[in-house]
């Protein structure tokens, strides 16, 4: 698609701006990914964990299993460190680093999203203008308090919209297990891309019964099956995956708000598009509802008849809308379900039906509004950050040689932000994930019930910090490094009668600095 020749000649002045933005918007990107690529400190708080499952993967360790937890915990999927270790196997020979190896997959997914969401525009206008906006804007999909952060959140974004690809395109009961397929996939990926069977139902029902009811038993088989063998390989997944990952989520309306602010500010040429194309195209709508599953005459009949068959991008648009209205609420996270939900398909959306407005000069102004607002205000001031300084980088190397004075000493470190340098120093991982949220999980017989694994897992959890507490309290571990998020807290060591010697402000992606503190028994200062 993009390789074929291009006919400069048809070109408005906008057309040439909107080119030449995204060409340089891309050249913008390329650089600043390739800094954050090989940068040697985290880009993200947690993003080490994501790694630590795919280096147990490769040492024919099993993450979730009950044997490995704690200290070890993290709620999201399987399949990208999977993934990751098959293919670092594949190319061990070449001794590249895990960290940019694992940063070099979340990079091919974000241009993957890129592709697909071009390649999709590209097919309905068969403009190159149009697609290669789309591409640009779909990168903010790889930005994750940074960009280049080794996480699944890429891939994930584009397994959805491949799902969606593809069921745009159904026509045989093969294509129909293929989205099935892809479905199930999203979610053990990252659980909440699953999410994509509710535009891909809601957009079958108007186009065919049957094909809606496939589309569910089929899903429900494969998942079935999945989890069948999931839960023999990986016995704690589901009970992560699930009963823990909902009992760490915090909300808050206000950070909601924050959110639904900073897409209005910066989103509005592409929210105005799409409310213009949906009142263009739906305005003479008519229809009729048939509530009929009956599988004789009428089986290829839509359930719910229109004059104008909706599409599938446009009702993903409204129910990601909703969905990130409670999401968008979970304070772990700063725009991230914004930029992965809902702004991939609202690119397609309102690219691929831009030419339904009659009015050239409305075109112009929305396309040129785009470009300056969506893809240039999001591009400069949040998906590409600024570099780190000199004094942002002393603080982590001053970290580090205190680091190196203590390591022959029998330093325990409770910080993610620490994990690669202990994995470097042949040092254990104490916090490598969400290990501080286990006890948040409560008792419940239901739970236990369905998910076995869960309570195992708290109490083992409980057991390790008792055993945890008792090591401190009678002063068995010299040095200990935590940080503003530790499970261990501030009080509880001051009240074991440790002290800090040292506390270092650390940057890691565009979050606020956390704050790592050295701790060591009083008596020992004294």
């Amino acid at each position: 698609m993009i390789m074929q020749r291009i006919n400069f000649k048809k070109f408005n002045s906008v057309g040439y701006f909107c080119l030449g933005a995204s060409a340089v918007y891309c050249l913008i990107f390329i650089i600043y990914s390739f800094y954050w690529l090989i940068s040697p400190y985290p880009n993200e708080y947690r993003e080490f964990a994501n790694i630590d499952i795919t280096r147990m993967f490769l040492e024919g360790k099993n993450p979730y299993d009950t044997v490995n937890i704690p200290p070890f915990f993290y709620v999201y999927g399987f399949v990208v460190p999977l993934l990751t270790s098959w293919l670092y196997s594949l190319i061990s020979f070449i001794h590249i680093d895990m960290l940019l190896f694992q940063r070099l997959i979340a990079l091919s997914g974000t241009i993957l999203c890129g592709w697909i969401s071009a390649k999709e525009v590209k097919n309905q206008t068969n403009s190159i203008v149009y697609a290669f906006l789309a591409f640009s804007i779909t990168l903010i999909v790889g930005w994750s308090m940074g960009l280049c952060v080794a996480l699944p959140n890429t891939l994930g974004v584009f397994v959805m919209l491949l799902t969606l690809y593809k069921a745009k395109r159904i026509k045989t009961i093969t294509d129909i297990c293929g989205v099935s397929f892809l479905t199930i996939l999203s979610f053990f990926i990252k659980q909440y891309f699953v999410i994509v069977c509710v535009p891909v139902f809601i957009w079958l029902l108007f186009r065919s019964k049957k094909q809606a009811l496939y589309y569910v038993l089929f899903s429900i088989f494969c998942f079935i099956c999945a989890a069948s063998f999931i839960n023999y390989l990986y016995p704690a997944f589901f009970s992560i995956a699930i009963v823990h990952h909902l009992a760490i989520a915090s909300h808050s309306l206000s950070h909601l708000i924050k959110q639904l602010a900073v897409t209005g500010l910066f989103y509005f040429p592409l929210l105005l598009l799409f409310l213009l194309v949906v009142y263009n195209r739906y305005k003479n709508i008519s229809g009729k509802i048939i509530i009929s599953f009956n599988l004789g005459k009428d089986r290829n009949s839509p359930l719910i008849k229109l004059s104008e068959m909706p599409d599938i991008y446009a009702i993903s648009v409204c129910v990601y809308f909703i969905v990130i209205l409670r999401l968008g609420m979970h304070e772990g996270a700063y725009m991230t379900y914004i930029y992965q939900l809902f702004i991939p398909v609202l690119a397609i959306y309102t690219l691929s039906s831009i030419d339904i407005l009659k009015k050239d000069k409305l075109k112009n102004v929305v396309l040129i509004g785009t470009v300056l607002f969506s893809l240039y205000h999001i591009g400069l001031f949040i998906n590409i950050p600024r570099e780190m300084n000199d004094r942002e980088k002393s603080e982590w190397e001053s970290l580090y040689k205190i680091l190196d004075a203590d390591k022959t000493k029998g330093v325990q470190i409770y910080s993610p932000l620490l994990a690669k340098y202990a994995w470097d120093n042949q040092l254990p991982v104490w916090n490598n994930g969400q290990t501080e949220y286990i006890s948040t999980l409560q008792n419940s017989s239901v739970i236990s019930h369905i998910f076995p694994e869960a309570n195992k897992i708290a109490l083992k959890n409980r057991d390790w910090q008792l055993q945890l507490h008792q090591q401190i309290s009678t002063f068995q571990i010299p040095v200990i490094i935590t940080d503003n998020l530790s499970f261990l807290t501030s009080s509880f060591l001051k009240q074991a009668g440790y002290c800090i010697t040292d506390s270092v402000s650390l940057k890691a992606g565009t979050t606020p600095n956390y704050t790592v503190y050295r701790w060591i028994p009083c008596q020992v200062r004294n």
